[in-house]
């Protein structure tokens, strides 16, 4: 009834698909860096309530 089937790639498999995109769009891929990067700075001020 459901497709509870989750496909999360490996630390290697994300790292090689963003050097991929680095070669192939590097303006996306600095968007793309900026985002991760907002992500967890955000989720470590949220778990660790760090006030800036």
């Amino acid at each position: 009834m459901f497709n509870l089937e989750l496909k999360i790639p490996t630390y290697k498999e994300w790292k090689d698909q963003l050097e991929k995109l680095k070669k192939e769009q590097p303006e996306q891929a600095e968007r793309y860096y900026e985002q991760v990067q907002k992500f967890w700075q955000d989720f470590f001020e949220d778990s660790f309530n760090i006030k800036k």
